[in-house]
């Protein structure tokens, strides 16, 4: 089973794995743990480039402060690892929405 069938672990992420295909000593869970959070935004959620360029930058900013934020606070107030790595993880999936938007944006003023 892979992350995207259902079979995921808390908070939606499996970062405790590297895929089979990974280079020796590259770790990927994170990028894996991420991605699964993007899809799940897509997916579930119809957070779509296209709705995503629909939206201000700012609204776009501002999940990935509200995440950030919470992370430090975990991290301040030692709380457990799947608050931090559920923070994190949802913080990088949101940036790596609003780069997908920015390079979209690049690419098409570059046509």
């Amino acid at each position: 089973m892979t992350q995207f069938d259902g079979a995921a672990e808390p908070f939606g992420v499996a970062p405790s794995q590297a895929a089979p295909s990974s280079p020796p000593g590259v770790p990927v869970a994170g990028m894996e743990a991420v991605m699964a959070v993007r899809f799940e935004q897509i997916e579930r959620f119809g957070h779509t480039l296209e709705s995503d360029r629909a939206k201000r930058l700012d609204e776009l900013a501002t999940p990935i402060f509200r995440y950030t934020h919470a992370l430090r606070e975990d991290v301040l107030c030692h709380a457990h690892r799947d608050a931090k790595i559920l923070h994190a993880t949802k913080a990088a999936a949101a940036l790596v929405a609003l780069l997908d938007r920015l390079l979209a944006e690049k690419a098409e003023d570059e046509k």
